[in-house]
């Protein structure tokens, strides 16, 4: 097989492939409705709104599966790590010890 003859293979198998998932007819390459699509909602746009609303509560919540530390010096001590507060925390003015209580719910 010439390697102009694979290419035009290829090509066709894509397009068909193209197709077939985007639901386009091969003879005249009409697209789907639509009209249909622009009034439903994309998988993104539900994505974006479901995982903005899981942030939300995820940030009002304490988290009480990690209250296994006391506090900074436990945290430190049982990890081996320092404890760092995210970028929210830093741009809402928490105190290491606030975003910590806020993030493990210990005490300090």
């Amino acid at each position: 097989m010439t390697d102009d003859k694979f290419y035009e293979e290829l090509s066709n198998l894509i397009n068909g492939a193209f197709d077939g998932a985007f639901g386009r007819k091969t003879e005249n390459r009409e697209l789907p409705n639509t009209k249909a699509m622009a009034a439903n909602p994309s998988i993104g746009e539900i994505m974006t709104d479901d995982l903005t609303d899981v942030v939300a509560e995820e940030q009002q919540q304490p988290h009480p599966q990690h209250s296994l530390y006391t506090c900074i010096a436990d945290y430190t001590e049982k990890t081996g790590k320092r404890f760092r507060m995210t970028k929210n925390q830093k741009a809402r003015g928490l105190s290491r010890d606030e975003a910590f209580s806020e993030m493990y719910g210990g005490t300090n």
